[in-house]
């Protein structure tokens, strides 16, 4: 064969080949173009109770080489769902995990927080992927906590002392049902009141405690709670240096920060009252140290008070600068303390009951509790919130409904001797309560049938009876009434 003639056939076979590859090339290019430039919804339907309420879910993955914090992968939250459009191929293997504010040590887990494996799907064009989120790392464990309890923020921040805080809440039962404004009281130790999943030794029950709270006419209140600081609690509890231990003094910047960061936001964000009247703090031990502290040094923003077993030995400044105060009759405080406590724990809590009392504060606004037998524990606490929000209840009436003076509830005789008497004046009397002149509670009775009430066990001596009572189903203000008992 001649050389041109082979020189000939090379050509004509490249280009067969040439036109060959061309064709091959633009039906892979036509099939690729079929598998590309699509986009898939992705929906969260589900998260944990618990899920911070302020936070923002993002996704992480194959879509964005795994990169927690890109602001393109935020999902949009409406109606308490959540959805992101991906771009993709047709037909791909992506992998993924949520998590919230662009951070890994929120990343989501199974119901107890644990660890799972990362997230498979097949992308699908114009398809919705509907999904669930079982829990979080971050907040791990068997939860006990009522159906009214969430979680604001799992980590927000305290500017007056450059530090962040978990913040619960409890709302009340009817929160979602209807378009009332409640009281607010602020708790500190928040770890311990909701959660036995996060409690130090046990819980306080605060949430069921709120639910058993509502009586017709009164607003239950909503509970914010605060975690401890750990390991800066006695400094951030404590509004003086103690120099024996050398802790505390950081009181007075924490106490800014509920009334000028947290309050506020609470306020911004949910249906409250905000007036004083209608503002409560509350806490034990340290945490009742600063919340007596508190309603001391901002009786402007709060006029109620509880506290449980307070510890007001490591602060003995805290006797002379509440002595320094002039309470006014609209204030209601509850304090509480067991007979197993510390040894100075009662001494302590009469001693600042009779500073309360010279301060101005009336006897009917005091409740005064000595539990016998009572521990320094979560369990002793528990047991008595029940009658803390009892005692800080607020009944909201409007003027037309508060009863002249000619048909409230009368007890007579007044001096008495062995029994009293009440004339309802035509309402339904719920509970009344009798304390000593210091605070203490002698009697209490519930459901009134019978007008007489012995009382020839207590000594003379000045009394406060305290009544509530209704009007058809509208509870009214609560009265109190000074009496005096005379033994011949």
């Amino acid at each position: 064969m001649k050389i041109d003639t082979l020189t000939t056939n090379f050509r004509n076979f490249a280009r067969t080949m040439n036109i060959r590859n061309i064709f091959t090339l633009l039906i892979g290019l036509c099939a690729l173009c079929a598998r590309v430039s699509g986009s898939m919804i992705i929906s969260i339907t589900s998260v944990p109770q618990l899920t911070p309420m302020f936070d923002n879910l993002y996704i992480a993955g194959t879509v964005n080489d795994w990169v927690p914090s890109d602001s393109q992968f935020m999902l949009e939250s409406s109606d308490g769902n959540w959805s992101i459009a991906l771009e993709g191929i047709d037909g791909e293997a992506i992998q993924f995990k949520f998590l919230r504010d662009g951070a890994w040590d929120t990343v989501e887990g199974n119901t107890l927080g644990g660890y799972i494996e990362n997230r498979s799907a097949i992308f699908q064009n114009g398809e919705t992927l509907e999904l669930t989120i079982e829990g979080w790392e971050d907040i791990a464990g068997s939860h006990t906590v009522t159906s009214h309890v969430r979680i604001v923020d799992s980590d927000f921040y305290i500017p007056q002392l450059d530090r962040s805080r978990r913040i619960w809440i409890a709302l009340p039962e009817d929160y979602y049902t209807s378009a009332l404004d409640y009281p607010v009281m602020y708790l500190h130790d928040g770890q311990n009141l909701f959660d036995l999943a996060t409690s130090f030794a046990g819980e306080w029950e605060a949430d069921e405690s709120l639910i058993g709270s509502s009586v017709p006419g009164c607003r239950p209140y909503i509970l914010i709670g605060i975690d401890n600081g750990g390991v800066h609690r006695i400094d951030e509890y404590a509004p003086w240096i103690n120099i024996e231990y050398s802790e505390g003094g950081e009181g007075i910047l924490y106490s800014s920060f509920v009334i000028n960061t947290l309050k506020p936001f609470i306020d911004a964000n949910f249906r409250t009252l905000p007036q004083r009247e209608h503002t409560a703090v509350g806490g034990s031990s340290l945490g009742a140290l600063i919340s007596m502290y508190m309603f001391a040094a901002h009786n402007d923003i709060f006029s109620k008070v509880g506290l449980f077993s307070p510890a007001f030995w490591f602060n003995e400044e805290i006797f002379d600068f509440t002595a320094s105060q002039n309470f006014g009759t609209d204030n209601t405080v509850f304090m509480s303390g067991g007979t197993s406590e510390s040894a100075g724990m009662v001494s302590g809590m009469e001693q600042m009951n009779e500073t309360l009392l010279s301060s101005g504060l009336s006897n009917g606004a005091l409740q005064y509790l000595v539990v016998a037998g009572g521990q320094h524990n979560e369990q002793q606490w528990a047991s008595t919130f029940d009658d803390c929000l009892a005692w800080l209840n607020v009944c909201l009436v409007s003027i037309d409904d508060t009863p002249s003076e000619k048909n409230l509830p009368i007890v007579y005789p007044n001096p008495s001797v062995d029994s009293i008497y009440v004339n309802p004046s035509g309402h339904h009397i719920s509970d009344l309560t009798i304390y000593s002149s210091d605070g203490r509670e002698c009697l209490r009775l519930s459901n009134i049938q019978e007008s007489g009430i012995d009382i020839s066990f207590l000594p003379s001596g000045n009394y406060v009876v305290r009544i509530i009572y209704f009007q058809g189903q509208k509870s009214l203000v609560p009265q109190t009434i000074d009496i005096s008992i005379i033994k011949h």
